[in-house]
């Protein structure tokens, strides 16, 4: 666990709770803490880091250079899009993530938005808080008994949607590019394609990454091809829905409204057009921060960091690294 007498070093990245980083120093490892992830800052400090237990730290070739030393690079959560993934690879250094932290967290949250935007929640508790008491009858809700809901994506945070859905006697369909038909859950219909998905849903709920793939998913054509009336959830990814396409559906109608987690730009610009529509809510990336999400989280990378600097690969890996370490005096010769 040691070299030598010197202890591994580890760097955790903004707020991680303090019991997650007393594990690691209760290894026998030195942690080091910083709130600031500017590029130039992390340059400067991870010349001898051995890990890092990464929140909201985008890990770029400039820094994975700068950081000889580095075995792993433990998530807190499992979006690596942050990461120069290929490089970190390439490097030798391990990915490690937190896919048991968070989704009944994440699922819980979309049903949240599910609920506040069928039952139209947030806008109406507004206006009581306005005295318009009387807005109540101008609007009206929608029920969720005998609707369908599309899951875009069948991971462990789709699967727990598709799971809660059902107590509402919901029908459930789902359309997931990497999963055969035979193993769709019970209780699930899994679609061929997603336009087949989004003129069955009454309401849309997005479950997957960030990728080339998936970026602006959501686009005008897409929502074109959603029901009139429509709702769509989204708290996975900003990445994943074209705003502007959002807006306009939003504005006209077709869409009833929009639940959402994320946005393309984190925060979003004040003057953001959505931000002023009744029939758009927006938490602030927050399904996963609950008490015990969080805990999860933290502990998971801080096993995966402890893994690797034992000797083993992550318990929870997003890569494989193809090449071996190179060691440490290659590594100084090299950087003359």
């Amino acid at each position: 666990m040691e070299r030598g007498k010197k202890p591994y070093k580890v760097l955790v990245t903004r707020h991680v709770l303090s019991s997650c980083m007393d594990f690691l120093s209760e290894q026998g490892y030195e942690v080091i803490h910083t709130n600031d992830i500017s590029e130039e800052h992390i340059c400067s400090i991870v010349s001898d880091v051995d890990a890092i237990l990464s929140r909201e730290l985008k890990t770029t070739r400039r820094i994975l250079d700068a950081a000889p030393k580095l075995k792993i690079i433990a998530r807190f959560g499992v979006g690596t899009d942050m990461i120069d993934m290929s490089y970190a690879t390439e490097r030798g250094v391990w990915v490690g993530v937190t896919p048991l932290a968070s989704p009944r967290s994440v699922a819980e949250h979309t049903m949240a938005l599910l609920l506040a935007c069928a039952k139209l929640i947030v806008p109406t508790a507004n206006q009581v808080k306005q005295d318009n008491w009387l807005y109540r009858n101008t609007v009206m809700g929608c029920d969720l008994e005998g609707k369908t809901i599309g899951l875009v994506g069948l991971g462990k945070i789709g699967r727990l949607v598709a799971k809660m859905v059902r107590g509402f006697d919901m029908r459930v369909v789902a359309y997931d590019v990497y999963l055969p038909a035979s193993e769709a859950p019970d209780g699930v219909v899994l679609l061929p394609t997603l336009k087949a998905l989004l003129e069955q849903s009454d309401f849309v709920s997005l479950h997957c990454p960030a990728t080339a793939e998936t970026e602006g998913l959501i686009d005008r054509t897409a929502i074109a091809q959603m029901k009139p009336g429509a709702i769509l959830v989204n708290s996975s990814r900003g990445a994943l829905v074209d705003e502007q396409a959002l807006y306009e559906a939003l504005v006209s109608g077709h869409l009833r409204a929009a639940g959402l987690d994320v946005s393309q730009t984190e925060p979003p610009i004040p003057d953001n057009p959505l931000l002023k529509l009744d029939n758009l809510i927006l938490t602030p990336h927050m399904a996963a921060v609950t008490d015990e999400a969080m805990y999860r989280m933290g502990m998971h990378a801080a096993l995966c960091i402890d893994d690797v600097l034992r000797g083993k690969p992550p318990r929870w890996p997003a890569n494989n690294p193809q090449i071996n370490r190179p060691d440490e005096s290659a590594q100084k010769e090299a950087a003359k």
